[in-house]
């Protein structure tokens, strides 16, 4: 005999314990939450727990997050007046009511902590069923990943900014130098810089955005680079190839998960709801009245609430525009069973398993309608089918079976991967959103030829591997900078000295030079070693990596600067850019907090002792310079 509960015959305080939990989620983090919170500190013992939980079981509530969310924050309340029974009591419940709520499960891994000091494992099977957690829950691995590709493009944008302000300040001279070689030598040098300069702040008069302009800094600097920093801006300009397509995922993903009305999809198929949730998805039906996503959810809705003819109505339509809709047909059996007609509930099961011969509920469901027709064998038969495909499901629906029609048998809802789908459908939304975050990102090219411009700048830059010799651009001495080309007669050799230094250090060339123009050499050179090591310094004290760009590696430079951008901003920004609705709290996490703080810590430390110990080769050439400035004042 099936027995018919609803809201009515439930105790009174739970209906008041629901709404409570969900005006404070509500109104959270406000300061009316904060005074309320502080003024109510309900006390419930297992027993009415225990109600709760099987109320929310009877409603066929997968995730009730509002409830396991209120539990929480009294069993962190519990935690500070030390009452560790009572708090691992919350925990425990809030992980029953909530499987899905990723949150429960490092809180439950500190309460065991907390209540045995023993238990440090369970903090780290906490952590890790927190992350398994987050990956099949839909809400949650959908924001994690739509704020992880933001902290990449951010990053990969101020990593290529410092690249980009680095290479001005090494090669705007060379630029200059043959930028000279294109005027007539009559014109005054102060007019030949500013025409540099115009050059170089060109894209601003079209009101470009500034990463734009970095990238156009690298490009226009590009064959002034050495060759591993060209594969570095290579790589650079291929990932901003893929900022389109980050732009697009960041915006579709905010779009489906947090607007629209997807959003109230995955309240009923996988919360408790809001009260305008129904109404929501009455509208859109109106709109769009052959939306199967829709006619099936509310259906559910209506069977949980125990309007079966209501609910047989939407099924119907479903199977009538999608007759292969095999949800449809097992959750149709489920309304049968509730109305007695099991008969007719075994042929909808039958039917749902030739569309999907792998559902789990659909054999679970069978069994239990076999059960009651009294055909043991065949009950028996599918349960163990079920029992073969997924057996810790089947577990978890016998340990919640009772005589409930939400209980008794399980009801299909709209899996992970539809609302995944979903997420990467078009739309006119979606669209608004992709260009308003490209207009944010790469103001002044249109969204629509995003592609095209962004293939052109590769193409740009791959035009560009060509060697420096072969245009007879200038290259900077690695003894004293001065810039050299074949133009003005300053002959290179050995690829990176001008002739006066080969002819000092090396001893060989056949220009004639004086003791006192070789000193004046010297304290040149001595001047630009000492700045060129001062500035790596500086950068590397400023920014992780900076300081190695400026000294020429830029392989090392560009990782740990991006690594060190990734975790700055996942360390301001715990919780994400993009906040999760369904997190419903702001509250951030100590233990991660103090890892990604350490591990910053890691990395500057590594980044300027790895950068002083790069440039000893410097100070030993400043040593010998010394030596030989000393020499020369002798002679003198």
């Amino acid at each position: 005999m099936i027995r018919s509960t609803g809201i009515v015959k439930r105790c009174g305080f739970l209906l008041v314990v629901i709404t409570l939990c969900n005006g404070i989620c509500v109104a959270y983090p406000s300061s009316t939450h904060t005074t309320f919170s502080q003024k109510v500190h309900p006390s419930l013992t297992r027993v009415e727990l225990e109600e709760i939980y099987q109320y929310s079981l009877d409603r066929g509530v997968k995730n009730a997050s509002l409830l396991a969310l209120f539990l929480l924050r009294e069993s962190k309340r519990f935690l500070e007046r030390r009452e560790t029974d009572k708090a691992v009591e919350y925990a425990e419940y809030a992980q029953k009511l909530a499987p899905g709520y990723p949150p429960v499960y490092t809180h439950l891994g500190n309460v065991y902590w907390a209540h045995s000091r023993l238990s440090v494992m369970s903090v780290i099977i906490g952590w890790i069923r927190l992350c398994k957690a987050t990956l099949n829950s839909y809400s949650f691995a959908i924001f994690m990943l739509a704020n992880s590709v933001l902290f990449f493009l951010l990053s990969f944008l101020l990593t290529s900014a410092v690249f980009s302000c680095i290479s001005i300040g090494r090669y705007f001279k060379l630029f200059l130098h043959d930028l000279f070689h294109l005027f007539p030598r009559t014109l005054p040098l102060v007019f030949l810089t500013l025409c540099g300069m115009l050059i170089m702040v060109l894209p601003l008069f079209f009101h470009l955005s500034i990463f734009i302009v970095f990238f156009y800094w690298l490009i226009l600097l590009f064959i002034y680079h050495s060759k591993r920093e060209q594969q570095i801006i290579i790589i650079l300009a291929f990932f901003l190839l893929l900022s389109p397509f980050m732009v697009q995922f960041i915006a579709r993903t905010l779009v489906t998960s947090s607007s629209g009305v997807w959003y109230h999809l995955y309240q009923v198929n996988e919360e408790m709801g809001e009260d305008e949730t129904e109404q929501r998805l009455d509208e859109w039906v109106a709109r769009n009245p052959d939306d199967v996503d829709v006619l099936f959810s509310l259906a559910l809705l209506k069977k949980r609430e125990g309007a079966y003819e209501e609910a047989r109505k939407y099924y119907e339509k479903v199977i009538a525009i999608a007759p292969s809709h095999y949800r449809a047909w097992c959750n149709l059996g489920n309304v049968l069973v509730a109305t007695q007609h099991a008969d007719a509930a075994i042929e909808h099961y039958t039917r749902c398993l030739e569309l999907n011969p792998t559902s789990v509920e659909g054999y679970y469901n069978l069994s239990r309608a076999y059960l009651v027709q009294y055909m043991f064998n065949e009950s028996t038969k599918n349960f163990s089918k079920a029992k073969e495909i997924d057996p810790e499901r089947v577990d978890y629906y016998s340990q919640i079976y009772s005589p409930h029609v939400n209980r008794m048998v399980i009801d299909e809802t709209i899996s992970a991967g539809e609302f995944w789908e979903a997420t990467f459908k078009p739309s006119e939304e979606k669209q608004l959103c992709s260009a308003y975050l490209w207009d944010t990102f790469f103001k002044g090219i249109p969204f629509g030829y995003r592609y095209g411009v962004v293939v052109l700048l590769l193409l740009c830059v791959c035009l560009l591997c060509i060697s420096h010799h072969e245009l007879g651009l200038s290259v900077g001495c690695e003894y004293c900078g001065a810039a050299v080309c074949r133009r003005c007669r300053k002959t290179v050799y050995e690829d990176t000295l001008c002739r006066l230094c080969v002819a000092i250090f090396k001893g060989r060339g056949d220009y004639s030079i004086s003791t006192k123009e070789k000193e004046k050499k010297v304290v040149r050179i001595e001047r630009f070693q000492k700045r060129h090591l001062s500035v790596g310094k500086i950068l590397s004290l400023l920014l992780p990596g900076a300081g190695h760009l400026w000294a020429g590696y830029p392989l090392r430079g560009t990782a740990v600067l991006f690594l060190f951008f990734f975790l700055l901003l996942k360390l301001i920004y715990w919780d994400g850019f993009l906040m999760n609705p369904w997190l419903m709290s702001n509250a951030r996490s100590y233990g991660g907090t103090t890892v990604v703080c350490c591990i910053v810590i890691l990395l500057y430390l590594y980044s300027l002792l790895n950068f002083i110990g790069s440039s000893r080769g410097v100070s030993q050439f400043l040593s010998l310079i010394r030596v030989t400035r000393k020499e020369l004042q002798v002679k003198k």
